[in-house]
């Protein structure tokens, strides 16, 4: 976990494209044939349902980092787009997260001016008149939360494991802020 973060190393087999998955799963993984067959079945009438990526993300982690890390991985990830409680995510992989997202960190929340100031720290907006704009058109999340005033300041009960704020924009882009 040290050299590779868990969460990073999931998500980067889960993005293999469509035409290099089948050829990826017969070289890396040790699954049985007929279930390449039917995850090769999957990618050719389903590929909008990505089970072959998720096989193969599921197999490389595995035996990498083990079952426990890539059940974490994946509830980071459904955490982080917001098909679970962004809060439930544990401190460690928090901690990976913005060391992956190469966010700030800040010593207190005295530091931030507000939200605008994040977006731009983090370089999810590169200006504060952008950042504005994504707040009025309802594209930032801070902690899965639609962010509704751009005037808004983060508070400490925001924090999760009293450390970590993850902001969102679109549905894509995120970058997890550490408090020290």
């Amino acid at each position: 976990p040290k050299q590779t973060c868990p969460y990073d190393f999931y998500q980067y087999w889960f993005n293999v494209a469509d035409a290099d998955v089948i050829r990826f799963i017969k070289f890396f993984t040790f699954l049985p044939q007929d279930v390449v067959e039917a995850l090769e079945t999957s990618v050719e009438q389903e590929p909008h349902l990505r089970e072959a990526q998720k096989k193969l993300a599921w197999e490389m982690t595995t035996m990498i980092h083990g079952e426990e890390e890539a059940e974490k991985a994946i509830f980071a990830a459904a955490a982080l787009f917001g098909r679970e409680d962004i809060r439930e995510v544990d401190a460690i992989t928090m901690d990976a997260l913005h060391n992956a997202t190469e966010a700030p960190s800040f010593f207190s929340l005295d530091e931030v001016e507000g939200i605008l100031s994040l977006l731009t720290a983090s370089g999810l907006c590169k200006s504060s008149g952008e950042a504005r704009k994504m707040v009025q058109g309802n594209g930032i999340s801070l902690n899965n939360e639609k962010v509704k005033d751009f005037r808004y300041k983060p508070v400490q009960e925001d924090l999760i494991h009293q450390t970590y704020l993850v902001l969102r924009k679109g549905k894509k882009d995120f970058s997890v802020i550490k408090f020290t």
